[in-house]
């Protein structure tokens, strides 16, 4: 079993699912190697086995985006501050002029446990809780 098929199996949050990238997404993927996965527009996730990254980080990815499926399709909106810090990590990515997409995120990280959240603060990660349990991961 390779390592896409492996984490196919996974139980993602709001029951997202793993597809295998088309081939446009798969150019991309090669073009664009820092890109470990994305969430699509026919609300899968596709994951960058391109990226250099083991089954854990994969899966940390996946999460990541699974969470971010789920506030898109439930509308999730935040009205959370977002730290100096973060606002500076984030200022050269496609999030840095879109607050929602900023604060969505974030919250995704906080959850999935990636680092690049930085240092959270008690607000996002009361907001992160209650989005967990609203997702029915706690």
């Amino acid at each position: 079993m390779d390592l896409l098929d492996r984490l196919s199996t996974l139980n993602l949050p709001g029951g997202a699912q793993i597809r295998s990238p088309y081939g446009g997404e798969l150019d991309y993927f090669r073009k664009n190697p820092n890109v470990a996965g994305m969430a699509t527009e026919d609300n899968k996730v596709i994951l960058n086995q391109l990226s250099g990254l083991d089954y854990e980080q994969l899966k940390a990815v996946a999460m990541n985006e699974a969470f971010r499926l789920w506030m898109k399709n439930h509308n999730f909106q935040s009205s959370m501050n977002v730290t100096n810090e973060q606002k500076n990590a984030f200022a050269n990515t496609p999030y840095a002029n879109n607050d929602l997409a900023l604060q969505q995120t974030i919250l995704a990280r906080i959850l999935s446990g990636d680092p690049s959240a930085l240092n959270a603060t008690q607000e996002q990660n009361t907001i992160a809780g209650m989005l967990s349990n609203a997702i029915g991961q706690r």
